[in-house]
């Protein structure tokens, strides 16, 4: 298993010694140390078809950097403009200290 993979999706920063499982759910396939894991954050609102697009998109790219397809792990988490603090503990957006974009 990849150092640093994660199942279901963790923060990235673990305790030492701690073993994280990015095996899938009973999918019958094995990962290899190649695992390439990632999280993309967006506004909700994107169909079950356009996650669909991008999750192949980004299989077909990594497959031609010779990552297998069972090694690609994608997760989308989504959320809205309120959820998102840039630092200091301050919810800029919801503040107005940055335009929500789009908006």
């Amino acid at each position: 298993m990849a150092r640093g993979s994660t199942w279901p999706a963790e923060p990235s920063g673990h305790p030492q010694g701690r073993t994280r499982n990015a095996a899938g759910p009973g999918l019958g396939f094995e990962r290899s140390e190649r695992l390439v894991m990632i999280q993309i954050f967006t506004e909700k609102g994107r169909t079950s078809e356009v996650k669909q697009r991008v999750f192949s998109t980004i299989a077909e790219h990594l497959g031609k950097l010779g990552v297998d397809g069972a090694d690609v792990f994608v997760s989308v988490m989504e959320n809205t403009f309120q959820d998102w603090s840039f630092g200091y503990g301050r919810a800029q957006f919801t503040e107005g200290a940055l335009p929500v974009p789009g908006r």
